[in-house]
């Protein structure tokens, strides 16, 4: 009886040691925890300082958050693949309610993505008064999931009566001349839009652009 009481009391202290140094770390535990977007970083806030949790966990290329069934996800880390090239989504604008579906037809450092229909454009369009470079914040609704989200509304880079890639001038936007990037067709909308989730960047310089991701962050509520 000593032998199993003294082998008992090894384990139980051998276990002990292990739960301390796994709490002892707590900070690191919270970064790879929050990594799982079904988790909820507020549950472990009060471990951190503000200072950490506003700049560290949304800037991180791994930070996912959910709240109020509205998912704050990171593009590079689960944002692209979400929203894949091809893939369809209804946008929500969260000011007016009004809402019309796209399609992701390219970019990379965000998502470029057109309406699918003439309706989906006019009610684009009434949202934003007209095509528009303003950044909203709005709800990307993919496979009955929400994300937040950031849109501007001035279709760019393509020809609508032109072939996908060929060779153009005097693309949309302003834009010189290169590849048609304007995929869908007959939808009353020359070339695509730009859609931003957290910590996508700009096409243009590959740096992120604050009105969006201003936008992202007021969609998500924090």
């Amino acid at each position: 009886m000593k032998k199993r009481h003294n082998f008992n009391a090894a384990l139980l202290l051998l276990c002990m040691s292990f739960i301390s140094i796994l709490f002892s770390g707590h900070s690191e535990c919270y970064i790879e925890l929050s990594t799982n977007n079904e988790l909820e970083p507020n549950a472990y806030k009060d471990t951190l300082s503000d200072e950490v949790f506003d700049y560290d966990f949304l800037s991180s290329p791994t930070f996912n958050h959910i709240s109020n069934d509205v998912a704050l996800v990171d593009w590079w880390n689960d944002g692209s693949s979400l929203f894949s090239v091809g893939t369809h989504a209804k946008v929500v604008d969260i000011e007016s309610g009004n809402s019309f579906n796209v399609e992701r037809t390219t970019g990379t450092n965000h998502a470029d993505a057109e309406t699918l229909t003439k309706n989906d454009t006019n009610v684009m369009k009434t949202i934003w008064k007209g095509f528009s470079w303003e950044r909203r914040p709005v709800y990307l609704i993919i496979n009955n999931k929400t994300y937040a989200a950031s849109m501007s509304a001035m279709p760019h880079a393509g020809i609508d009566s032109e072939p996908w890639l060929k060779w153009v001038t005097n693309r949309s936007g302003n834009f010189n001349s290169g590849q048609n990037l304007d995929f869908i067709k007959n939808n009353d909308m020359d070339g695509h839009i730009d859609i931003h989730f957290l910590n996508s960047t700009r096409h243009m310089d590959n740096k992120k652009d604050p009105d969006h991701q201003a936008a992202v962050k007021k969609a998500s509520k924090i």
